[in-house]
C-alpha cells in the first residue's frame, strides 16, 4: 500500500489519545516514528516539528504513568543534539 506520513501520524494520535482505538502508547510511538520516516521519504521536512512534539508527549505520558524510566531524558537529549 501507499505509505503516508499523515496517515501514520493520525494513527499515532488515535492510539495516543484512545480516540477511536484502544489507548496504547507503544503503538502511538511506533506510528509517530513511522510518520517521521515517511515524511523524510516524501521530502516533507515541515512534518518534523509536529511529529517530534507528539513523540515528546508520548515519552512524557509514559514517564509520568510509571511505565518507563529515563525515556524522556534520553529522547529529549537526542532531540536537542539532532537540532544542532
Amino acid at each position: 500500500g501507499k505509505k503516508s506520513s499523515q496517515a501514520a501520524y493520525n494513527m499515532g494520535y488515535l492510539y495516543e489519545t484512545g480516540f477511536g482505538a484502544p489507548r496504547d502508547l507503544i503503538m502511538a510511538r511506533q506510528y509517530y516514528r513511522q510518520s517521521l520516516e515517511y515524511a523524510r521519504d516524501e521530502g516533507r521536512p515541515e512534518a518534523w516539528l509536529p511529529v517530534t512534539v507528539a513523540l515528546t508527549r508520548v515519552a512524557l505520558r509514559e514517564y509520568f504513568s510509571g511505565r518507563t524510566t529515563g525515556l524522556p531524558l534520553r529522547f529529549l537529549l537526542k532531540l536537542i543534539l539532532s537540532m544542532s
